[in-house]
């Protein structure tokens, strides 16, 4: 079994962290004119038109091109709202988020912090450049960077679960679970914390913590085929070769109906070989020839 780690993609749903939480910031449209509009980008484009030195309608346009995956059209929306303010920590942040999604991890840093030179305590930058630094592998300073956010704002969730992200990044799975867990009793129904937990319940080897995690995530969104494979992961460790079966073949049919072609050939493949373990080992106990001898 090989064990998943906390950052993999295989591993959880995607990621539900402060890096995803775009800053809308508020302006005077009202509710009469977004009516009038088919489409909220469509209202934003046309506010900036109208109003080409209105920051918040370059940032709010950029915050919906997001929505729309529409990374490249966010970014240059963003910088062109910070050629009209460049002291606008809000926008860094948010131009830092979308560069971050596609990779371009330094120059989201740069932008986080010189959102931090603005606003030293604005905790959503703080997180974003803690889980980029990371990215990185810069752990040292991406703990830190998580740790202050975490003394700044410590009934946050998402908060305490950023910072279980940075710890088991750096393989400190104990502090890890403790964050989550953390993250858990500020909001029960975050379901990217407690998969995020179950995770950090394998890679320690307490598979039926592990399974109890990922039951639950299921109990809220049964079609979830990241949590299904993981609790065959958990099955398996837990020596439950029937169950684990039966998980990751519902994982591999979950995620073909939702077109996620490549996920379900990896979890046939995880299941081909896990199959091939067992195989192997049957023989081994019966004396007979095994594969891995031959």
């Amino acid at each position: 079994l090989t064990h998943i780690g906390i950052g993999t993609r295989r591993a959880s749903t995607a990621l539900a962290t402060l890096a995803s939480a775009l800053i809308l910031i508020y302006s005077s449209v009202d509710l009469h004119r977004l009516a009038a509009y088919h489409d909220a980008i469509t209202l934003w484009e046309d506010t900036a038109q109208t109003q080409p030195s209105d920051v918040v309608a370059y940032n709010n346009w950029g915050l919906e091109l997001m929505a729309a995956n529409r990374v490249p059209e966010a970014i240059e929306r963003y910088r062109h709202a910070l050629q009209i303010n460049p002291k606008h920590g809000e926008v860094h942040t948010n131009l830092g988020t979308a560069l971050m999604k596609i990779g371009r991890l330094e120059e989201a840093i740069e932008q986080y912090r010189q959102a931090l030179q603005l606003k030293p305590d604005f905790v959503p930058a703080r997180c974003n450049l803690g889980l980029a630094l990371g990215k990185i592998g810069k752990t040292a300073e991406a703990l830190e960077q998580l740790q202050i956010a975490e003394h700044s704002d410590p009934d946050n969730a998402q908060v305490h679960y950023n910072l279980g992200i940075g710890l088991g990044q750096a393989g400190r799975l104990p502090e890890a679970v403790q964050q989550f867990q953390t993250a858990l009793r500020l909001n029960s129904n975050y379901t990217v914390a407690r998969a995020k937990l179950g995770i950090a319940f394998l890679n320690l080897e307490q598979p039926e913590q592990a399974i109890e995690q990922f039951q639950e995530v299921l109990q809220k969104n049964p079609i979830d085929y990241d949590a299904t494979f993981n609790l065959a992961l958990a099955y398996a460790q837990l020596n439950r070769p029937d169950a684990a079966q039966a998980q990751a073949l519902q994982a591999t049919q979950l995620a073909t109906a939702q077109k996620q072609t490549e996920i379900a050939q990896e979890i046939t493949m995880w299941l081909k070989e896990y199959q091939a373990g067992l195989n192997s080992q049957n023989q081994a106990s019966r004396g007979g020839p095994s594969t891995l001898n031959r």
